[in-house]
């Protein structure tokens, strides 16, 4: 899927109208659904969730006629190639916030898959990487390699956005669910970044306690 264009991905011509655009997508939805694959290997989870991402990505660039324009121009090598870029940085910030808002109604899933997309859209933001990984873990917490990748999508989040206290709050709260104390206070007051001096909201409190359930 990497390899294709938007058109490719959802199967479609590229004279496609929005309607089709729309009908496209939901089988392609239907098909590669996180909730599907639950049960999956973590691997196979995870191929899932992307695909389900870069079909949403795409859905939403075709179906809006000013993202259409400036996708047609980056993939025929017209000039402006900032346009995507800066309309990409945008869609991954509403997406974000979404996913926040998400998160804060308790609705898991749908929250790791707007974390997810808004991750794909710009893998240089690291709150984007902290939630995505601390979400991650709360959903697949039972599959193999859910604590490496929440742990390892929390360490990138703090590499690259060391003044933020997202990354290290919720490395915290993950290292606590996993019954490693030591090590969630090393995340608390790291000597890299900053003391966390807010308290734990109830959301992430009780995420810690049904996984640790």
């Amino acid at each position: 899927f990497g390899e294709k264009t938007y058109y490719e991905v959802l199967e479609v011509e590229v004279s496609v109208d929005t309607r089709e655009i729309q009908s496209a997508y939901m089988k392609l939805a239907k098909r590669y659904h996180p909730d599907r694959f639950a049960s999956e290997a973590d691997d196979v989870k995870r191929t899932a969730a992307e695909i389900f991402a870069l079909a949403t990505l795409a859905r939403d660039t075709l179906s809006d006629a000013s993202r259409r324009n400036a996708y047609q121009r980056q993939l025929s090598g017209d000039p402006d190639p900032d346009t995507p870029r800066v309309d990409h940085l945008i869609q991954a910030e509403k997406i974000f916030r979404e996913g926040e808002a998400l998160l804060k109604k308790k609705e898991y899933g749908p929250a790791l898959q707007r974390f997810t997309l808004a991750r794909e859209l710009d893998a240089s933001e690291g709150d984007f990487h902290a939630l995505y990984g601390w979400t991650y873990f709360v959903v697949n917490r039972e599959a193999p390699g859910a604590e490496r990748i929440g742990i390892e999508a929390l360490e990138k989040s703090i590499s690259l956005a060391p003044e933020s206290s997202k990354g290290y709050y919720y490395l915290a709260q993950l290292y606590k669910a996993v019954d490693k104390p030591d090590l969630a206070r090393l995340g608390e007051s790291s000597e890299s970044g900053p003391t966390i001096l807010f308290p734990a909201d109830a959301t992430t409190l009780e995420l810690s306690r049904e996984g640790g359930a």
